[in-house]
């Protein structure tokens, strides 16, 4: 509450370029979403810690990085729509958990996170969040994961142990800026017993070792490649048993799930063979959205992670995710999900390259025609300010097309919307 910072579900928006509120008592709070986490289903809205008028009662977080373990007692903690209520429940299981997509939309994704589920499990808002207790310390957290929305079964609601979070909101607390991306091996794992890895050709000796250590007694397999563009070659390939990094034994799935480093040394077992190979290390796509422009009603950002793992190739950065109804940019035909590379002949790779031909191709009689509709003067059909202009853009599977528009500068002027490194930066809006 001193920060000013909520934990929040992923659910609760996959733009942060919006503002939200939210009611504590009587008061009605002003929040911004600071940061969506790259590798897990949570996000954090920052406010003013001066318009909260209300002292909220405290729990200890808890210190181990062990987690919830299988019949661990939990009491879980919901608010919701005015009130609060507590649900005993037992942990039922753990396992790797991971969203999709359908090919028609592009949730953010998630992979290789290590999920505890409960029983009973409560019924939750889509963008609720649940605090899960043990021992009288918050120990975890429930949340609903953001998934396809064609899916028509059951939300996939996953438990993060408390360790997972700690790291961010530690950082948040006491940093002016968003941590820095995250820099990952961009593949999948799958989990398998010690009779499966012994079989595909662990050692005894290895599996002796690891038991030693840790109580899970679990390996980790290399079940497909996430990005098919990723610089560089893969080292890593299907049916790779990774057993340590660095020098150090793999004991859970947070030791491969994201480095600092730009390569990192891997003991795998490889066709029942031992190895050690230098892996190179990928740069995960930033989460957090600073910069949207909005032309001829396309409304434009960097690519997000779900689009890093589902285009056939990242043909620009300036990506179309969604229009304005009625915009001229849907007149011929409707595409969103869009990698935008040339607009009125002018070849287009970044956001800027955009801003720069919205300004080229700005009706220079539009000032002029504003006024006159803001004096209440007549105007005939066909005068409003605008360009016939051509666009060129590649879907996520690769397909390419050409639209032709009619722009419509007084309807649909060309907007950018910017938001500053620090946590605490709003969002400013310019017309372009």
């Amino acid at each position: 509450p001193q920060r000013g910072l909520i934990l929040c579900s992923s659910r609760i928006g996959k733009n942060p370029a919006s503002n939200f509120s939210f009611t504590v008592g009587v008061s009605r709070i002003s929040a911004t979403l600071a940061y969506i986490h790259p590798l897990y289903p949570f996000s954090v809205l920052k406010y003013n810690p001066n318009d909260l008028d209300y002292t909220f009662p405290v729990l200890e977080l808890a210190e181990s990085n062990v987690g919830l373990a299988i019949g661990d007692k939990a009491t879980i903690l919901l608010g919701e729509e005015g009130y609060s209520r507590q649900v005993l429940s037992t942990v039922f299981s753990r396992s790797l958990v991971s969203s999709s997509a359908c090919g028609m939309c592009y949730p953010q994704q998630f992979f290789n996170v290590e999920a505890f589920s409960l029983l009973p499990e409560p019924r939750m808002g889509l963008s609720s969040i649940a605090t899960v207790c043990s021992n009288g310390q918050i120990s975890g957290i429930l949340v609903n994961v953001p998934e396809c929305a064609h899916n028509e079964g059951d939300e996939l609601r996953v438990g993060l142990d408390i360790a997972l979070v700690i790291p961010t909101l530690d950082h948040l607390r006491t940093s002016d800026y968003t941590p820095k991306p995250a820099r990952v091996l961009d593949v999948q794992f799958t989990l398998e017993d010690a009779y499966t890895a012994h079989a595909l050709g662990v050692s005894k000796q290895h599996i002796a070792d690891l038991m030693a250590m840790s109580t899970k007694n679990q390996f980790y397999k290399v079940a497909r490649e996430l990005s098919i563009h990723t610089t560089g070659a893969h080292s890593l390939v299907v049916g790779d048993i990774v057993l340590q990094v660095n020098g150090h034994y793999v004991q859970g799935i947070v030791d491969l799930a994201s480095f600092d480093t730009d390569e990192v040394e891997l003991r795998i077992v490889r066709n029942g063979k031992e190895l050690t190979i230098a892996v190179p290390t990928a740069p995960l796509c930033e989460a957090n959205i600073r910069n949207v422009v909005c032309w001829a009603g396309m409304i434009l950002q960097e690519p997000f992670h779900s689009v890093n793992h589902n285009a056939v190739s990242l043909a620009s950065n300036a990506y179309n995710f969604i229009h304005d109804n009625g915009a001229p940019s849907v007149a011929e035909s409707y595409h969103d999900n869009m990698f935008v590379v040339e607009i009125g002949g002018h070849a287009i790779s970044t956001l800027d390259d955009v801003v720069q031909v919205a300004r080229l191709l700005k009706d220079p009689k539009q000032a002029e025609f504003n006024a006159e509709v803001a004096a209440n003067k007549e105007f005939k059909s066909g005068t409003i300010p605008g360009r016939d202009v051509k666009i060129r853009a590649v879907l996520i599977n690769g397909d390419e097309i050409v639209k032709s528009i009619r722009t419509n500068d007084h309807y649909y002027p060309a907007w950018q919307l910017m938001r500053g490194p620090r946590i605490d930066d709003n969002w400013s809006f310019k017309e372009i």
